[in-house]
């Protein structure tokens, strides 16, 4: 009984190869040659997601690497607040060969965090994508406190300016000692007039004193050799006087 159902399943097997499988080998054998413009893969793309938690209040940049064995045609950033069911895009734009940027305005930046994922597609349509709609990329977003929220923001704030201080004058007198003058000299980088009052000399050492003396002196001499003599004709009397005053 087991010999006939083994000699069964292998007449099987050969008619199954004759009748189905040999005929249609030629078809197989062919070659299918596609033509050189077909372009039948889709663009790669690489990036890394932020693994920190992002603060509401900032935007958020995003970059991305993309590579095609033709070109690609345009790169699209896909995100949403957490929770949300519809999509915002965003061109990304190239700055580089292969390289991509976009940024997330500081206004979609709310907590608890973003979802996104991005998508590649080249000349010939063909599309990637780096994660899903169903299965999206996730950074978390914390809020700010009270605080720093409101520090952050710039104010202006308008000091009244205080009247400048009534000016003092100084003078310089006999009472102020000598390291006052000196400092306050050195302060105003102005040179300090100075007036040496000249002591006064006695009546004696004074030079028009001793010239009336000798005057009267002389006036004195003159007379008295004139009115001794009358008419005489006789030599005329002379005398000598010496004087000596006191060194001044």
């Amino acid at each position: 009984m087991n010999l006939l159902k083994g000699r069964a399943v292998l007449l099987f097997f050969v008619s199954f190869y004759s009748f189905f499988l040999l005929p249609l080998m030629p078809l197989w054998a062919q070659s299918f040659d596609l033509p050189e413009d077909i372009d039948i893969f889709a663009p790669r793309i690489r990036h890394q997601p932020l693994e920190e938690a992002l603060q509401t209040g900032t935007p958020h940049r995003i970059e991305a690497r993309v590579s095609d064995n033709i070109g690609v045609s345009e790169v699209i950033l896909y995100y949403r607040k957490q929770g949300q069911e519809i999509y915002s895009s965003i061109n990304m734009e190239t700055i580089w060969r292969g390289e991509y940027m976009t940024q997330i305005p500081k206004e979609d930046i709310e907590a608890p965090g973003i979802e996104y994922y991005i998508q590649a597609r080249d000349h010939a349509g063909n599309t990637s994508q780096r994660a899903f709609p169903f299965s999206p990329l996730r950074i978390e977003v914390v809020s700010l406190p009270t605080d720093q929220a409101a520090g952050s923001e710039e104010r202006v704030v308008l000091v009244p300016v205080p009247a400048p201080a009534p000016k003092q004058e100084r003078f310089l007198s006999d009472e102020n000692p000598s390291k006052e003058r000196e400092s306050f000299a050195f302060k105003t980088k102005k040179p300090i007039e100075v007036q040496v009052m000249s002591e006064k000399k006695p009546w004696y050492k004074l030079w028009w004193v001793w010239t009336l003396v000798l005057f009267v002196i002389s006036g004195g001499i003159a007379a008295g050799s004139g009115g001794g003599g009358g008419n005489s004709t006789g030599a005329p009397t002379t005398g000598s006087a010496t004087i000596s005053t006191p060194a001044p």
